[in-house]
Formats: structure tokens, sequence, C-alpha cells
């Protein structure tokens, strides 16, 4: 399973993922260990913030719409555009897994490949800004504490300062449909780490 979204890792471990990358790169790291916070004027990797990862799942700049799902799509039926709980057979399981996780292959969802497990062929089911997996097959890490979103405009939010839990985004291989969509929000303690979250990471140019 190494082409499969790493799991069970904490937002911390996701956090520490990141400044590895970045100092593996030559880059200079985003977050403050001791404290936790993120800065994201250092030219290093970071989990997306909530904005971020919102736009890059559902902002079409071409059409001046915000998609439903993460993969330019206002519907979800199926077992050909995600891995996400359907309740028919329980999971869309492309591979046919005989234990969890039932996870995909990162961007399996590309209208190439068939699932092995009915022969199903995928629909290519990427978000406007060209990532895959943006709904279902793992919750993914954000950067932001979880909390009310402020009545102001605001450009490029990132989040409250405090918190006690973290936001996660775009649902998972156990959960049904209804949390695969772009707008909804989960969110877990940041010490958390269970076999249908992940993260992805960004880096701010």
């Amino acid at each position: 399973m190494a082409l499969h979204p790493a799991i069970d890792v904490t937002w911390y471990g996701a956090a520490m993922y990141c400044n590895w990358l970045s100092e593996s790169q030559g880059l200079t790291p985003c977050y403050d260990t001791d404290l936790w916070t993120c800065d994201f004027a250092a030219n290093g990797y970071h989990l997306p913030t909530e904005a971020q990862w919102e736009r890059a799942a559902a902002w079409d700049a071409a059409l001046n719409k915000h998609w439903i799902y993460g993969f330019m799509s206002d519907t979800l039926t199926g077992k050909n555009r995600c891995n996400y709980y359907d309740g028919d057979p329980n999971y869309v399981n492309p591979f046919g897994l005989t234990d969890y996780p039932f996870t995909s292959p990162v961007g399996w969802f590309d209208g190439v490949n068939m699932s092995p497990n009915g022969g199903i062929s995928t629909e290519d089911s990427v978000s406007p800004v060209g990532c895959y997996d943006m709904s279902g097959n793992v919750w993914e890490w954000c950067n932001d504490w979880y909390g009310s979103y402020t009545s102001e405009t605001v450009m490029n939010p990132t989040g409250p300062t405090s918190g006690s839990s973290r936001v996660l985004r775009g649902g998972s291989w156990a959960y049904a449909l209804y949390y695969c969509r772009s707008a909804y929000r989960g969110d877990f303690t940041p010490a958390s780490a269970d076999g249908f979250s992940g993260f992805r990471v960004s880096r701010t140019p």
C-alpha cells in the first residue's frame, strides 16, 4: 500500500513532516514545534489553511463557481468518483481489501484506472486546480484551529489563534457522501490519529 495515503498520523506528526520536508529541500521550516505556530512567511511546507484547502477543492475560477464536491461536480453517485462509505455494500473499497483501512491509491480516480473490485471504470475526478482525492479516501488535516467563521470579509484567513481541536476536510472511505462535500468541516483534537484521516502539504508562494 505504498501509494495509499498516510494514515494514523496526528496533526503534530503532520506538522513535523512538513518541517522535515522543508529541511530536506533546503527550505525554511514553517512550524515552531515549541508553540506549534505556523510562520506563513517562511518558504517551507505547511498544512493548508482551511481557506486554502477549500479554495483548492471547490473554487472554479474559470466558471466563477463553487463546486459541492472536490471533483468539479455537484452530485456524487456510484463508485467511480471517490472512495467513501456508500452503504452498498458498505464501502466503495475499490481494491476489495479485506481489513481496515479501505483506502485507495492517491489519485486512483483519474479516468484511466479500473477498479479490480467489480471492474468499475473511474471517472477523472480532479479538483479545479488539479488536485485528486479532495473528496473521500481520507480526512485531511488543515492548519487551522476549529472555530466559528468571522462575519467580516477576510482575504486568505488563517483561522483562530487558539482552540482545542484542529480542522479536517474532505471526508473519507469510512464516511458517507454528505461528509465528502467540499464545504463540510470536521474537527479532531490535534493528538488524534486513526485509520481514516491523513494530510496533504501546501506551500505559500
